[in-house]
């Protein structure tokens, strides 16, 4: 849910990739306009740290439990 948010948000943003590159984020100068940093990297880069507080507060609230004992 949280990778289709940020899609989404790139995607209204108007991000484009401008050059092939390396994955991840070591690729995210790929995606800078040659004229310079426009609104779509700008996008593409909100999109990402969207994407990853929502995956994460998600996983906080609905992951798994873990029982904690004590090891004597």
């Amino acid at each position: 849910m949280s990778a289709g948010i940020g899609g989404a948000i790139a995607g209204f943003s108007g991000s484009k990739l401008y050059a092939f590159g390396a994955s991840g984020p070591l690729g995210l100068p790929c995606f800078i306009n040659p004229k310079g940093i426009d609104f779509g990297f700008i996008g593409l880069c909100l999109s990402g740290i969207v994407a990853f507080l929502l995956a994460l507060i998600s996983s906080m609230f609905f992951g798994a439990k873990k029982d904690v004992k004590d090891i004597k």
